[in-house]
């Protein structure tokens, strides 16, 4: 096994080639311009946070343990093969990060500009909770899959966009003031038994939300009114319901 000690500097580029079943283990965060694992190679991303200042690459194994890794340049590449576990993945501010392949992420990911994930997909394993968050104003849901077991869930902190994509029955419209209609998630719709058909009109559903403000009171502090079903949409489990 190889551990590297102290507190470097700026690194242009860090290439593990290593092959020991141990792997490599920081012992300090990082900030390097390009990482590279080889096939055949470990990094144990220890307990640190990691800054990328150029692109990423890991055609061996990554595997996350409790560091971040935080992509900072406007045109960073992250690719390799699917033995990279990531635990945290920060796209940070200002940043623009293109995915050349799936990754898989065990803790959270954050978005603080753009991350382009047209030909990849992010995947969360693991049994722990992951969040989804950053400040960035959407996140496109077709770029991520939600694969946790036991009771680890993803919860999305974000707007999410892309819905329109996956309407399953019925249209994606949200009507007006006037006319207010409902797309719901496919786990709502069973659940409510709300019928979305072109054949059938539809039907009004009561709509129950809390006021922004309200007196003291229970009665006072929630809203009721009327709105009709147009479209049910199909993503995962945890947006659907």
């Amino acid at each position: 096994a190889i551990t590297l000690s102290g507190t470097p500097g700026t690194i242009n580029e860090i290439d593990i080639i290593n092959t020991n079943v141990a792997g490599v283990t920081p012992t300090s965060a990082w900030t390097v311009g390009n990482l590279i694992v080889t096939n055949g190679a470990i990094l144990n991303g220890g307990t640190f946070t990691h800054t990328i200042t150029g692109n990423m690459e890991c055609n061996g194994t990554l595997n996350g343990q409790t560091s971040r890794f935080s992509f900072t340049s406007t045109t960073a590449a992250v690719g390799g093969n699917p033995n990279a576990i990531y635990n945290n993945f920060t796209v940070a501010t200002g940043a623009i990060v293109t995915l050349a392949n799936d990754i898989y992420i065990s803790g959270n990911f954050t978005n603080n500009n753009i991350l382009d994930a047209t030909v990849a997909t992010l995947i969360f394993t693991g049994t722990s909770n992951s969040i989804i968050d950053g400040t960035a104003s959407s996140l496109a849901i077709a770029q991520i899959t939600n694969s946790k077991t036991g009771s680890g869930t993803t919860n999305l902190n974000k707007n999410i966009s892309g819905v329109g994509a996956h309407i399953s029955s019925g249209v994606f419209k949200t009507g007006n003031a006037d006319t207010p209609l409902l797309v719901l998630g496919y786990g709502v719709q069973n659940a409510a038994s709300i019928s979305i058909s072109e054949s059938v009109p539809l039907s009004d559903v009561t709509v129950i939300l809390p006021k922004k403000t309200f007196d003291a009171g229970a009665a006072d502090a929630m809203s009721e009114g009327n709105a009709k079903g147009a479209g049910i949409f199909s993503i995962q489990q945890e947006i659907d319901d």
